[in-house]
């Protein structure tokens, strides 16, 4: 068994796993703040707060606090006030939950659509640049010389001949 804590030692450097604090619930609260943070990002998270009049409640040490500051976040209302009973927590944070699930959803098919539109214009935009070089070419070399249109009428017999 000693032989197995070494090698454990070796593979995580020496660090001790982090050990999960607080209830179910409050893991819970963390969980949906970090998404919504990773969402929208911290500065973003802290102004919606802001906004919100929520900054004071989502750094409480209450839980009720805690949820009512994520409400107001995730669905972007300052006029929440509901402070939930324990036994309503779990309700709460679900709720909240399916709604920073569409957030999210939301948030990839706009990401979604945003490349393909980018994929369009790097497309069109390549053929059009392709179309003015084409054009400043046949502009700046001027007019064939006699030998160049018969090859071309030659090479273009032969494609027809498929040879």
């Amino acid at each position: 068994m000693q032989y197995w804590r070494e090698r454990l030692k070796k593979f995580t450097n020496g660090e001790k796993k982090p050990k999960r604090s607080g209830s179910p619930i409050d893991r819970k609260i963390s969980a949906i703040y970090e998404i919504m943070k990773n969402l929208y990002g911290s500065e973003y998270m802290v102004a919606l707060l802001k906004k919100n009049k929520a900054v004071e409640l989502i750094n409480s040490r209450n839980t009720a606090d805690r949820i009512l500051a994520l409400e107001r976040a995730v669905f972007n209302r300052s006029d929440i006030h509901t402070k939930y009973e324990e036994s309503q927590y779990m309700e709460a944070l679900d709720r909240i939950e399916e709604e920073v699930v569409e957030l999210v959803a939301f948030r990839k098919v706009e990401e979604d659509i945003d490349k393909r539109v980018q994929q369009m214009i790097m497309e069109k935009q390549q053929k059009y640049v392709k179309d003015i070089k084409k054009k400043v070419l046949e502009e700046t070399d001027g007019p064939e010389t006699p030998y160049t249109l018969s090859r071309l009428n030659e090479l273009k017999e032969l494609d027809e001949r498929k040879l």
